[in-house]
Formats: C-alpha cells, structure tokens, sequence
C-alpha cells in the first residue's frame, strides 16, 4: 500500500533508507486506523462471500466480506491482495467503495510529489489527524 501511496517516481527517487522509514511509518497510519475502526465493532458477524472465479494461477485477487450488525445492516469490504514471495499481501481495502490505498493518496500525495518521499514521514509519525499542506 504504502508503495502505491508514494507513487512510482518517488519511489524511485528515495533511498532505501527513505523507503523503509516511509513503510515502517505507513504501516503505523494503517493499523491505527483500521485498529481504531475495528474497536467499534461489537457483536457483528463477518460473511466471507463466494468468488466467482478461481484463484489458481492467480497473482492478484479480490476478498469480499459482508459486515452485519443487526441494527445498522450490512458494511462491505473488499480486500486486494498479491502473491509477492508465495505469499498473499493485502494492498488495498476497499470499504463501502472507498479506496483506503485512494484515501492515502489523496491525503499525502501532493505533499510527497512536491517534496519528497520524506518528507511526509514526520507527519505520519506524529500527527493523528495529518492533512497535507495548502
């Protein structure tokens, strides 16, 4: 996610320091959100849907999950992941047709284009309610 948040060219122009500290930041902003999220859920089941197709031969795929909590209905969430190594890793999480990968983007992204992969690190690390410079 954090990679596709970046984008390609400043993915490529950062270190490999610089990239590391990003993700290990990244991953920080991800859990505590999606963390945050999950500890309002009380008493919800989650059905994992039926795929329409097979995920034999596949290297990306697609999860869909229903939320159901008997007062406030049905929450969709669709997973994507790639098989990177034999493993499948989630790379973006789409809740009720919202991009989380999109969401990034939008938030960071101006900021990393204009200066850098860097320098949105200190604000992912310190700044809960982060949003990006005028």
């Amino acid at each position: 996610m954090g990679r596709w948040v970046a984008g390609r060219n400043a993915w490529q122009k950062a270190s490999p320091e610089v990239r590391e500290k990003f993700i290990k930041a990244f991953k920080t902003v991800v859990v505590r959100t999606y963390a945050t999220a999950l500890l309002h859920y009380r008493n919800q089941t989650v059905e994992f849907l039926p795929s329409r197709e097979s995920y034999e031969g596949q290297t990306r795929i697609k999860v869909s999950s229903l939320i159901k909590d008997v007062d406030k209905g049905s929450t969709r969430i669709d997973y994507y992941l790639i098989k990177h190594d034999s493993k499948w890793q989630v790379y973006d999480i789409i809740i009720e047709g919202v991009s989380l990968v999109k969401g990034y983007e939008a938030q960071y992204g101006d900021d990393i284009r204009a200066k850098g992969l860097e320098s949105v690190i200190p604000k992912l690390l310190h700044n809960k309610n982060y949003k990006r410079a005028a």
